[in-house]
Protein backbone atom coordinates (compact mmCIF):
# COMPACT_ATOMS: atom_id res chain seq x y z
CA UNK A 1 0.00 0.00 0.00
CA UNK A 2 1.48 3.40 -0.96
CA UNK A 3 2.35 5.78 1.85
CA UNK A 4 1.12 9.38 1.82
CA UNK A 5 3.98 11.82 2.38
CA UNK A 6 3.78 13.75 5.66
CA UNK A 7 3.79 17.09 3.81
CA UNK A 8 0.67 16.05 1.87
CA UNK A 9 -1.11 15.11 5.11
CA UNK A 10 -0.11 18.41 6.75
CA UNK A 11 -1.30 20.36 3.69
CA UNK A 12 -4.67 18.56 3.71
CA UNK A 13 -5.06 19.25 7.44
CA UNK A 14 -4.25 22.94 6.94
CA UNK A 15 -6.97 23.17 4.30
CA UNK A 16 -9.65 21.02 5.97
CA UNK A 17 -9.37 21.88 9.69
CA UNK A 18 -10.28 25.59 9.38
CA UNK A 19 -13.32 24.57 7.34
CA UNK A 20 -14.45 22.13 10.02
CA UNK A 21 -13.85 24.57 12.90
CA UNK A 22 -15.67 27.54 11.31
CA UNK A 23 -19.25 26.28 11.31
CA UNK A 24 -20.56 29.80 10.62
CA UNK A 25 -19.94 29.69 6.85
CA UNK A 26 -23.59 28.99 5.94
CA UNK A 27 -25.25 31.96 7.63
CA UNK A 28 -24.87 35.58 8.61
CA UNK A 29 -22.60 36.72 11.42
CA UNK A 30 -23.24 39.06 14.33
CA UNK A 31 -20.81 41.96 14.22
CA UNK A 32 -20.87 45.47 15.63
CA UNK A 33 -23.56 47.25 17.65
CA UNK A 34 -27.11 45.97 18.29
CA UNK A 35 -30.09 47.05 20.35
CA UNK A 36 -30.92 44.17 22.69
CA UNK A 37 -34.10 43.10 24.46
CA UNK A 38 -34.86 39.90 26.35
CA UNK A 39 -37.59 38.58 28.58
CA UNK A 40 -36.93 35.79 31.09
CA UNK A 41 -39.60 33.65 32.74
CA UNK A 42 -38.12 32.01 35.83
CA UNK A 43 -39.18 29.57 38.54
CA UNK A 44 -37.71 30.57 41.91
CA UNK A 45 -37.99 29.35 45.49
CA UNK A 46 -39.82 26.56 47.24
CA UNK A 47 -42.60 26.21 46.37
CA UNK A 48 -41.66 27.57 42.93
CA UNK A 49 -42.97 31.02 42.10
CA UNK A 50 -42.99 32.34 38.54
CA UNK A 51 -41.11 35.62 38.08
CA UNK A 52 -40.22 37.69 35.06
CA UNK A 53 -37.18 39.77 34.21
CA UNK A 54 -36.73 42.14 31.28
CA UNK A 55 -33.41 43.43 29.94
CA UNK A 56 -32.93 46.26 27.43
CA UNK A 57 -29.80 47.93 26.15
CA UNK A 58 -26.97 47.54 23.70
CA UNK A 59 -24.68 44.69 22.78
CA UNK A 60 -21.47 44.90 20.77
CA UNK A 61 -20.16 41.72 19.13
CA UNK A 62 -16.43 41.49 18.39
CA UNK A 63 -16.01 38.48 16.13
CA UNK A 64 -12.21 38.60 16.19
CA UNK A 65 -12.05 38.16 20.00
CA UNK A 66 -15.22 36.08 20.44
CA UNK A 67 -16.38 38.57 23.08
CA UNK A 68 -19.53 40.61 23.45
CA UNK A 69 -20.05 43.69 25.57
CA UNK A 70 -23.49 44.16 27.12
CA UNK A 71 -24.69 47.46 28.57
CA UNK A 72 -28.14 46.72 29.95
CA UNK A 73 -30.93 48.00 32.13
CA UNK A 74 -32.77 45.17 33.92
CA UNK A 75 -36.27 45.30 35.43
CA UNK A 76 -36.55 42.57 38.05
CA UNK A 77 -38.01 41.53 41.38
CA UNK A 78 -41.35 41.71 43.14
CA UNK A 79 -40.98 45.47 43.60
CA UNK A 80 -39.89 46.07 39.98
CA UNK A 81 -36.44 47.45 40.63
CA UNK A 82 -34.37 48.77 37.73
CA UNK A 83 -30.64 48.15 37.76
CA UNK A 84 -27.99 48.77 35.15
CA UNK A 85 -24.81 46.94 34.41
CA UNK A 86 -22.11 46.49 31.82
CA UNK A 87 -20.22 43.25 31.23
CA UNK A 88 -18.00 41.52 28.70
CA UNK A 89 -18.52 37.81 28.09
CA UNK A 90 -17.66 35.20 25.51
CA UNK A 91 -19.99 34.22 22.71
CA UNK A 92 -20.04 31.72 19.88
CA UNK A 93 -22.30 31.55 16.86
CA UNK A 94 -23.17 28.99 14.26
CA UNK A 95 -26.01 28.74 11.80
CA UNK A 96 -28.53 27.53 14.41
CA UNK A 97 -27.19 28.51 17.85
CA UNK A 98 -25.94 31.55 19.74
CA UNK A 99 -23.96 30.63 22.85
CA UNK A 100 -23.49 33.37 25.46
CA UNK A 101 -21.16 32.22 28.22
CA UNK A 102 -22.54 28.78 29.14
CA UNK A 103 -26.08 29.39 27.82
CA UNK A 104 -27.02 28.07 24.37
CA UNK A 105 -29.94 29.63 22.47
CA UNK A 106 -31.64 28.74 19.19
CA UNK A 107 -31.20 31.74 16.88
CA UNK A 108 -33.16 32.82 13.80
CA UNK A 109 -31.78 35.56 11.58
CA UNK A 110 -33.71 38.31 9.86
CA UNK A 111 -32.25 40.32 7.02
CA UNK A 112 -28.52 40.61 6.51
CA UNK A 113 -26.28 43.08 4.75
CA UNK A 114 -22.88 42.02 3.40
CA UNK A 115 -23.11 38.81 5.46
CA UNK A 116 -23.84 40.63 8.74
CA UNK A 117 -27.24 40.04 10.36
CA UNK A 118 -29.22 43.25 10.84
CA UNK A 119 -31.72 41.48 13.10
CA UNK A 120 -32.18 38.19 14.92
CA UNK A 121 -34.35 36.54 17.52
CA UNK A 122 -33.25 33.82 19.93
CA UNK A 123 -34.70 31.62 22.67
CA UNK A 124 -33.62 28.91 25.07
CA UNK A 125 -33.31 27.67 28.63
CA UNK A 126 -30.68 28.84 31.12
CA UNK A 127 -27.99 26.26 32.01
CA UNK A 128 -29.56 25.68 35.46
CA UNK A 129 -32.99 25.05 33.84
CA UNK A 130 -34.61 27.76 35.99
CA UNK A 131 -35.51 30.29 33.24
CA UNK A 132 -36.63 30.44 29.66
CA UNK A 133 -35.24 33.38 27.68
CA UNK A 134 -36.55 35.01 24.50
CA UNK A 135 -34.56 37.87 23.01
CA UNK A 136 -34.13 40.08 19.96
CA UNK A 137 -31.22 41.88 18.35
CA UNK A 138 -31.54 44.83 15.94
CA UNK A 139 -28.48 46.44 14.42
CA UNK A 140 -28.01 50.10 15.41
Amino acid sequence: MPRTPLLAVATMAAVLIPTLVCAQTDGPILSGHYLYTDIALCWNGTPPVLSTKQSNGTVTFDRSSGKMKQTLSVIDGPHLTVTGFSTVTSYALDVKYLTIGDARYRIFFGASQDGVATSATFSGITPDNSCSIQGTLSQK
